[in-house]
């Protein structure tokens, strides 16, 4: 967190909020490593290893002046994939390594570095491919007791999904626009949150986004204790 220059502004100074080199340090130490942990082991035991670490990782600073970082840490990954895959296949020339683990893996993009399974379609996201969504001041006249402001923190509490991990969970908060529909509070008061099967499985129900709604743990809990409440 420091200022840089601006000389289009009224201070000449911007304060920017960047991932630190602390941050970066401990990232490229896990990453080394879990790359080094992962030598002769096959490809999906890597993406199921570095995907969730990747994802955490860009989703913390998703709310931060990250570009830059994420796309330098992007080349950095490249090069420890490519090590990776000369070190499983020795023997194997590079034309082979290149059509076995990389390609355009991610649909919409055409990116053809994207090192995965090519049979199954799995691939490691960049943490370039997270977007940026900064954080938005509350409005100075804006209180959370004021009915006539209620659309205005709907809106804000609906953006809050894009925070959300899984894209399954971001899905179900922007449908629900950011209230568990059990207790109907806030999916964003830092309480743990579960993906409930309106339907159980067990009945019939179906793991289709239409079966499912996002809520807190301790809900989720007492839905199944009582088996009375409905969604």
């Amino acid at each position: 967190m420091r200022q840089y220059p601006r000389p289009n502004t009224k201070t000449g100074y911007k304060l920017l909020i960047k991932p630190s080199k602390e941050s970066v340090a401990v990232f490229k130490h896990r990453a080394k490593r879990d790359w080094s942990t992962l030598a002769g082991h096959n490809v999906d035991m890597v993406l199921n290893r570095l995907r969730p670490f990747l994802r955490g990782w860009a989703n913390y600073f998703r709310t931060t002046v990250s570009k830059e970082t994420f796309n330098a840490l992007d080349r950095w990954m490249l090069i420890r994939e490519v090590q990776w895959c000369k070190r499983t296949h020795p023997t194997k020339p590079w034309k082979w390594i290149v059509r076995t683990y990389f390609g355009r893996h991610r649909a919409g993009r055409q990116d053809k570095w994207v090192f995965g399974n090519p049979k199954t379609g799995n691939h490691l996201p960049k943490l370039s491919w997270t977007s940026i969504w900064r954080h938005i001041l509350v409005r100075y006249d804006a209180s959370p007791d004021d009915p006539d402001l209620r659309p205005y923190w709907e809106r804000r509490e609906a953006r809050k999904a894009e925070l959300l991990p899984a894209w399954r969970q971001r899905e179900l908060a922007k449908r629900q626009r950011g209230q568990c529909p059990i207790c109907h509070d806030s999916l964003h008061n830092e309480e743990g949150l579960h993906v409930h099967h309106v339907i159980p499985m067990s009945q019939g129900g179906e793991d289709a986004i239409s079966n499912l709604a996002l809520v807190h743990l301790y809900c989720h809990q007492q839905v199944h204790k009582s088996r009375k409440v409905k969604v």
